[in-house]
């Protein structure tokens, strides 16, 4: 009886081991791969919002560059020549 109840006893230590040892493992591979996603995707939202960000500045700020020597610059050189 006491071989019996010392075997059940190691087969429930071996139990919550590999339980706890399978969770540990799930719970840190959920989370590396939760942080390399969240940073992978944060990086790419990042980056596309600043190249997106920064094409319509650049566009904006050539169209009022091109409005304004097409309506101040260009006449004014016309009427001067």
């Amino acid at each position: 009886m006491h071989s019996l109840l010392a075997l059940l006893f190691a087969l429930l230590l071996v139990v919550v081991v590999v339980v706890f040892v399978f969770v540990f493992v799930f719970v840190f591979v959920f989370v590396v791969v939760f942080v390399v996603v969240f940073v992978f995707v944060f990086v790419f939202v990042f980056v596309f919002v600043f190249v997106f960000v920064f094409v319509i500045f650049s566009l904006l700020v050539s169209l009022v560059l091109f409005v304004f020597a097409s309506l101040v610059v260009l006449p004014r050189h016309v009427l001067n020549a």
